[in-house]
């Protein structure tokens, strides 16, 4: 972080960007305790809203943010002196304050702030959905739950995968007092997806073992046991046909265009066939620097730090100039394999 923290002092205050402070702030994290990093995070968002009291709009979008980390931090107090400075509230501020009730267990809030939010006529998103509904299971509120489910169904929200994972948890824990039509109407739900995720299988599955129905959990599991087989079995099998073609493409496409060659090595590396890379770049006639960027970075992200910083070198011994991609490939590599002075060292080259 020293070395870091340097660096960033030597960037004129003019030249720092969003991305740059963004940065440092995220390194920061890694060196700081919890309690250092909130307070610095503090600290620094409490600054730009200083700068930006003229600039409502962009006050207001830091002020959202304070209330998310606040929130996230469990310090609901915080959260909520900030929320009550905001001027205008939009759905995203009122899902954030709503999300922290939820997430810190205060479920009787956390649907105060959605009927405050409704009633002042901020339309609800699916996020939104998602974070009041683990609420209404906490409390056994099926009414309230339904409600939301039907208000998801108007605004065309309710094929959204995450969203309908949680409605189905939530009519699953609703059931827990031997209402059958819940546990019916979460299977109804998960039936109807057109997209399921291990999230959507898992939660059906738990609905059945909530209450008590081992022998369809059971049946479930096994149903998706064997379509997860399957995708598998055709996921290896694609795989194999990939090499297969990987092996043959080298030979076919040696005496046709430089192009085809580089689109060859930029497949491979992208799909972790290093070693096929690797035979590609062998080949080509001529490397350009998307050519030499392309492998140096295929090594970084593959754990070969020290083989990418040799072959930085080496384009530069042939004469290839590199540009702003292939210096974040050789830091990249830098990055992964803790190679700190190597780096330091090709930046003041």
């Amino acid at each position: 972080m020293f070395y870091a923290r340097n660096l960033f002092e030597e960037i004129p205050l003019r030249d720092r960007d969003v991305f740059i402070w963004n940065t440092l702030i995220r390194d920061y994290k890694w060196v700081f305790t919890r309690s250092l990093y909130f307070s610095f995070c503090h600290t620094v968002l409490q600054g730009f809203i200083g700068l930006e009291r003229r600039e409502r709009s962009t006050n207001d979008f830091v002020q959202s943010s304070l209330v998310a980390m606040y929130s996230r931090n469990g310090e609901m107090s915080s959260s909520e002196m900030v929320f009550g400075e905001i001027v205008e509230k939009d759905v995203v501020t009122w899902t954030s304050l709503i999300a922290g009730y939820v997430q810190n267990g205060w479920f009787m809030e956390g649907l105060d702030g959605f009927r405050r939010m409704v009633g002042s006529g901020i339309q609800p998103n699916m996020v939104t959905f998602v974070s009041i509904l683990p609420a209404c299971a906490a409390l056994n509120l099926l009414c309230f739950g339904k409600m939301s489910h039907g208000s998801g169904i108007k605004l065309g929200v309710d094929s959204d995968v995450l969203l309908a994972n949680t409605l189905i948890s939530m009519y699953g824990k609703c059931s827990v007092d031997g209402n059958g039509e819940n546990v019916n109407r979460a299977r109804s739900l998960f039936d109807r997806m057109i997209v399921r995720d291990m999230v959507s299988w898992n939660a059906m599955i738990a609905v059945y073992e909530q209450n008590k129905l081992g022998s369809d959990a059971i049946k479930l599991f096994e149903e998706c046991y064997l379509k997860m087989s399957i995708f598998r079995r055709w996921s290896r099998l694609s795989f194999l046909v990939i090499y297969f073609l990987g092996r043959s493409l080298p030979r076919l496409f040696f005496v046709t265009s430089c192009i085809c060659r580089r689109c060859c090595c930029l497949f491979f590396f992208i799909s972790c066939l290093l070693e096929l890379a690797r035979d590609v770049f062998a080949r080509l006639p001529e490397r350009t620097v998307v050519s030499w960027t392309a492998m140096i970075y295929a090594c970084a992200v593959n754990g070969h730090g020290n083989d990418a910083l040799e072959m930085f070198p080496r384009m530069l011994k042939e004469k290839v100039k590199p540009n702003s991609f292939t210096f974040i490939a050789v830091l990249t590599a830098c990055k992964h394999s803790g190679l700190v002075e190597e780096g330091r060292n090709i930046t003041r080259a």
